[in-house]
């Protein structure tokens, strides 16, 4: 839960530093990707086509954290980075352009751009690296090693082709994870950077909210739009204007986090924190986004049936249901306790269950007023739990 001002300065050593103008512009392809994946969950999504876009995310999601690593590590995107980055961005374009197809003739063009996005920047790290002492092993594994098993997974068939890229994710994640010991991170510029990408998919909800809406709608298609709109504002205020002013305390108190092995345990503990924060917990609040998104722009395609289809149920509820887990996960990261945490989570999770259970018979503009009451409680409970957080800081 970032600040909810950007860019802020960072100060690494006696120097300023601010999320910079290529970190935005780099931003702006994953737009397209967030686009995407809602679409596949228009309609009557079953769970397959759930679990497809939670898998494809965590790709996804991988490949934007790996840029974001390597500008917070190295202070910047410096004019050698430049190409690079802009190279890895194409590559993430590739991704984008595949998703529709990903599981039959797009898969091809997915693993492709994932290898050029992962080996684009493999030059400023190695250099990042030797410039710190260490060698370029890591890196290269991480790179072109990965990179040359994504392109040999085209050959793959189609039926097990997601199972080696699952397995191709978690040695990536072993691979970041075991490097994390020595790595120096500045904490605020990763506060900023996944506030600013949080901002991106609030801003796709809105756009599929407002492309559903169209001027000879009925009234009631009208009342699940304003709906709809009250619920994606009420998450940016439970995220940025509620949930800020926590992180800044917990994470941004420090300009930079070392967690090399002369630093002891608290600064291991700070790294991660920031890993389960900004990593784990924001990669749900993105997926639970989507949902939303989708499922907001199917109530208002759907508003005048007399129910949901139930795809477009869960898409709502769950992606509720995700959105409000997530911000127990940060709190509870934070130190508070979990039995403060079940009392404010469960109840709005429990909502969401409650109606994916029971509400596939109700109207849909019922659905979308018991999410906006479900997300208004939340969002009204959370300053006690924030209250908490500042005694223990």
């Amino acid at each position: 839960m970032p600040s909810p001002t950007a860019p802020t300065a960072q100060r690494t050593g006696d120097a300023f530093r601010r999320v910079d103008w290529l970190e935005l512009f780099f931003d702006l392809v994953f737009v397209v990707i967030v686009k995407q994946l809602t679409d596949l969950l228009h309609g009557d999504p079953g769970v397959d086509d759930f679990l497809l876009v939670a898998g494809i995310l965590v790709l996804v999601w991988a490949a934007w954290l790996n840029v974001v690593t390597f500008v917070n590590m190295v202070g910047g995107t410096p004019g050698g980075a430049r190409v690079p980055v802009l190279v890895s961005m194409a590559g993430v374009g590739l991704i984008a352009v595949s998703i529709p197809e990903v599981t039959g003739d797009g898969a091809p063009l997915f693993a492709i751009g994932y290898a050029v996005a992962r080996v684009a920047i493999w030059p400023v790290w190695v250099r990042a690296r030797r410039r710190s002492g260490r060698g370029a092993l890591r890196p290269t594994l991480y790179g072109p090693g990965i990179a040359v098993l994504w392109l040999a997974s085209i050959a793959v068939p189609d039926g097990y082709r997601l199972w080696v890229w699952a397995a191709l994710v978690v040695a990536e994640m072993a691979i970041v994870a075991t490097g994390l010991k020595g790595t120096r991170f500045i904490a605020g510029h990763l506060i900023e950077r996944v506030g600013l990408f949080t901002m991106i998919v609030l801003g796709e909800s809105l756009v599929e909210l407002i492309l559903a809406i169209d001027i000879g709608q009925s009234a009631t298609a009208w009342i699940i739009s304003a709906l709809g709109f009250s619920i994606i504002c009420s998450f940016w205020w439970l995220y940025f204007a509620a949930g800020a002013p926590v992180t800044e305390r917990v994470l941004g108190r420090a300009d930079a986090v070392d967690a090399s092995d002369g630093v002891g345990a608290h600064a291991t503990h700070v790294v991660a924190v920031l890993r389960d924060v900004l990593g784990v917990a924001h990669y749900v609040i993105v997926l639970g986004l989507i949902g939303v998104a989708a499922g907001l722009g199917g109530a208002i395609e759907q508003a005048d049936g007399a129910r949901l289809a139930f795809g477009t149920l869960v898409a709502l509820c769950g992606g509720t249901a995700l959105y409000h887990a997530a911000q127990v996960l940060i709190a509870w990261r934070y130190g508070l306790p979990m039995r403060l945490l079940l009392v404010w989570g469960v109840l709005s999770i429990a909502i969401s269950a409650f109606v994916i259970a029971f509400g596939a018979g109700w109207a849909p503009w019922v659905v979308v007023t018991v999410m906006l009451v479900d997300t208004v409680l939340h969002l009204a409970t959370g300053p006690l739990v924030a209250r908490r957080v500042r005694t223990r800081t």
